[in-house]
């Protein structure tokens, strides 16, 4: 039997871990389930006992001309006490968002063409758009970072988020707080994610906006921007990562190219 995990990138260890289950424990149950049944999305659930006598299920797909004993990376763990689940699923039936990455960028236009702009007025309007990593999500932690000098940052969202905590803008050093905590009840797949209003009576020039995560983070295990996925009951959260934006660039823009922009770090 081939058995794959999802590695934790915040421990180096199999997520599995965090969960107080073990490699054996899960291949004990693979191996002869008491159990096996019909699950959600064309997935096979099988169920047994570890050799400590504790009740977990094992979710696991189908892939056609594979061996049924051959698994992929594990999708996601959570505890149900006394008993405890875990779920397995093929990398090619289900997507691996564990492994995947949310991409979170800033624009100057609604059509997400442009990273570059000017403000040539007290006000600014940024279009924010998040790719997420695989599907529909229902939060996100994050900042940006380039915003502490303007007078205001009001990031408005196209469905009223049900929880929205903290500012946007990051602080100027690790040492600083700064970062928002953003969350539906419902599924979402907004284009734009949000737009943000930049208000400053002397607009910086060259100012590089980046997605960066929240100062400090909710948990300190995952310092990094955060996306939670709308995947039933196990709210994967894949990183963000993204491209920088720059307001008032002064190298010659000769088509506001992102080569003129990569110039400004050299």
């Amino acid at each position: 039997m081939e058995l794959r995990f999802y590695i934790d990138p915040g421990t180096g260890s199999p997520h599995l871990y965090r969960h107080h289950v073990t490699e054996v424990e899960v291949e004990e149950v693979l191996t002869q389930p008491p159990e096996d049944r019909v699950g959600a999305e064309g997935a096979r659930v099988a169920i047994g006992r570890a050799a400590a006598e504790r009740k977990s299920e094992r979710r696991r797909s189908r892939r056609p001309r594979l061996n049924a004993r051959s698994f992929g990376s594990s999708r996601g763990v959570f505890m149900l006490r006394p008993t405890f689940v875990i779920l397995i699923a093929l990398l090619s039936a289900v997507p691996a968002v564990a492994q995947s990455q949310a991409v979170l960028e800033v624009f100057d236009d609604p059509g997400f063409t442009q990273r570059t702009g000017t403000m040539d007025g007290p006000a600014k309007v940024l279009y924010v758009r998040l790719l997420p990593a695989y599907g529909e999500y229902v939060g996100v932690e994050f900042s940006l970072t380039g915003l502490q000098d303007f007078a205001a940052v009001i990031p408005s969202f196209p469905v009223a988020p049900t929880l929205l905590l903290g500012s946007v803008v990051a602080p100027e050093d690790s040492l600083g707080e700064g970062g928002l905590n953003v969350a539906w009840l419902s599924c979402q797949t907004n284009e734009p994610f949000m737009t943000l209003t930049l208000v400053s009576a002397d607009p910086p020039e060259n100012r590089v906006i980046q997605v960066a995560r929240r100062y400090p983070p909710s948990n300190p295990n995952e310092a990094c921007p955060r996306q939670v996925l709308c995947d039933n009951c196990f709210f994967s959260s894949p990183r963000i990562v993204g491209e920088s934006y720059v307001l008032n660039p002064t190298v010659s823009s000769e088509d506001q190219s992102w080569a003129a922009v990569k110039h400004l770090f050299r």
